[in-house]
């Protein structure tokens, strides 16, 4: 059996990660649980029962009342695009697809996704470029589709309202860090409303070169209470040369007849990563 990373998720104090999974050249997926807690006892791996159905290289992972959500199935419909694990009953249930079905396969890059309790608990499922926001009601267990008109403004557009979204109460917020064009951007879900407020964060991207380091990762945002948010990103750093002696032996020539060592200094650039961490208020 080979286990692969595919997505996960702190919930409490423990890591939920969903893996790949292969056993005798057939492919599947677990759920895996490792506790970050103090207690040294209970730090252990706990492996969940195998999804029903297995999921694609890239999935959405959520967590609504204690229940996680996977969203991102492998196989065309009639087989199911999201899954949801209860601990509690320690069983897995396929969930209905939304319809209309979008065209498969679903690139999961193109989505965002966010769970919510306002005003009744479900996943908020947002397809930008399509402007198409769907509703999956867990009490009903039905999908509601609904339009999402994204204004038309040069500070952001559909490319920035994917991946997973931020949800507190009834609003969806992300962060765009395009250019010099970086800002905060807001959606309630209520009034169906937008917000926008710039806010650069310094050395983002810096250093970065795309055939060696590749794309600098987008900026996450977290919500730490009430309109406290905080801010992560990486910018890489490259450290001071350190001086290297090296010892380079000649080639033999007529007129020494044997071979010269020579000693010389070579300054080697070594780059490593920083992390930045911002507190913000959002009012």
């Amino acid at each position: 059996m080979t286990l692969s990373g595919a997505s996960w998720v702190i919930h409490n104090t423990s890591l939920y990660q969903f893996v790949r999974q292969w056993r005798n050249d057939k492919k599947g997926n677990q759920l895996v649980r490792i506790d970050l807690g103090n207690n040294p006892i209970a730090k252990k791996l706990d492996i969940f029962p195998q999804l029903p159905q297995a999921l694609g290289p890239r999935i959405h992972t959520l967590v609504l009342d204690d229940k996680f959500y996977c969203l991102g199935g492998l196989e065309p419909p009639p087989s199911p695009w999201a899954m949801a694990f209860d601990p509690s009953l320690n069983q897995w249930e396929s969930l209905p697809n939304p319809a209309p079905f979008p065209p498969f396969p679903i690139m999961i890059r193109r989505i965002f996704s966010a769970a919510i309790h306002v005003p009744k608990p479900c996943i908020v499922v947002g397809w930008p470029e399509d402007r198409v926001l769907r509703r999956y009601y867990v009490n009903t267990k039905n999908w509601v589709s609904e339009e999402f008109e994204i204004p038309k403004t040069r500070f952001f557009g559909p490319d920035d309202l994917m991946g997973p979204a931020l949800a507190v109460d009834r609003m969806l917020y992300w962060y765009s860090a395009r250019d010099t064009t970086a800002c905060l951007i807001g959606y309630d879900l209520m009034r169906k409303t937008w917000f926008m407020g710039k806010f650069h964060v310094h050395d983002y991207g810096r250093s970065y070169i795309p055939e060696h380091t590749g794309p600098p990762s987008p900026p996450s945002l977290a919500h730490l209470d009430s309109d406290k948010f905080c801010l992560f990103w990486f910018s890489v750093v490259k450290c001071h040369p350190n001086p290297t002696t090296i010892t380079e032996e000649d080639s033999l020539t007529e007129d020494e007849g044997e071979a010269r060592d020579e000693e010389y200094v070579e300054e080697v650039e070594e780059e490593s990563l920083r992390i930045h961490c911002m507190k913000l208020r959002v009012t």
